[in-house]
């Protein structure tokens, strides 16, 4: 999980970044995800996102639903809703949501 990039995979925006895991922790002893991920693969694959952009990927999909059908920055710019904030917040020069 070495963060080798300087901008956010879903905006391309230079921001503070965070590591979304494409296989969420709390959804590891599903049998559904059991039989699709290796234990290795739960733990490794996601994706370096802003706090913006991974905020509103947890707003919109739910754990379950990200394991099983969200696996690449092209899975998550078809979700219509996501794709609209991706292409707003790409204008914007500094973070736009608050936690």
């Amino acid at each position: 999980m070495d963060q080798n990039q300087e901008v956010c995979a879903l905006c391309e925006r230079e921001q503070p970044l965070t590591f979304h895991h494409l296989i969420p922790k709390k959804v590891h002893k599903k049998s559904q995800v059991l039989k699709k991920y290796t234990r290795e693969e739960m733990h490794t694959k996601g994706l370096w996102l802003c706090t913006d952009c991974h905020a509103t990927i947890h707003l919109h999909i739910g754990h379950l639903e990200l394991a099983l059908h969200y696996q690449s920055v092209e899975d998550f710019m078809a979700h219509e809703p996501i794709r609209k904030f991706v292409n707003w917040v790409k204008k914007q020069d500094r973070r736009v949501k608050k936690r």
